[in-house]
């Protein structure tokens, strides 16, 4: 092999690593969010459910779920932002690798609306869980 053709096909190699980089990383976010949102459900019932037992005032309760919700939006944004991140530097190693390999097959709508579930589900999450949080500081 020559120089040139190397050359090529270690730029190819490096196409398909970070692609598959970008994809850890975007599942790893939405992976690192879900454990967040079941951690703060966690927490918030178990405020709920000891609440007497912990001597915590009825008039704290709905401030204290009001800040889980805005953690929750937090984390939410902080996940989007990452998986948009990786999406767009994931397309950028594709384009790369289309160049180099014109026998890459082309990315369809189904691809796009795959990915963009997550960023749905995230957003889904952020809204289910606002309401329950508003239900829940109305009962406390």
């Amino acid at each position: 092999m020559e120089l040139p053709d190397v050359l090529i096909l270690e730029r190819y190699r490096l196409a398909i690593d970070r692609q598959k980089y970008y994809t850890s990383v975007a599942r790893d976010a939405f992976a690192t969010y879900a454990k967040f949102v079941a951690g703060i459900a966690a927490v918030i019932a178990g405020l709920l459910a000891a609440r007497e037992s912990l001597g915590l005032d009825a008039t704290i309760m709905p401030d204290l779920i009001a800040m889980f919700g805005y953690v929750l939006a937090f984390l939410a944004a902080a996940a989007i932002v990452q998986i948009v991140v990786a999406l767009v530097r994931w397309r950028r190693a594709r384009a790369i690798e289309a160049e180099l390999n014109p026998e890459t097959p082309a990315l369809g709508v189904f691809w796009w609306a795959s990915e963009g579930m997550y960023i749905a589900i995230v957003v889904a999450s952020v809204i289910g869980g606002w309401r329950v949080l508003g239900g829940l500081v109305r009962r406390a």
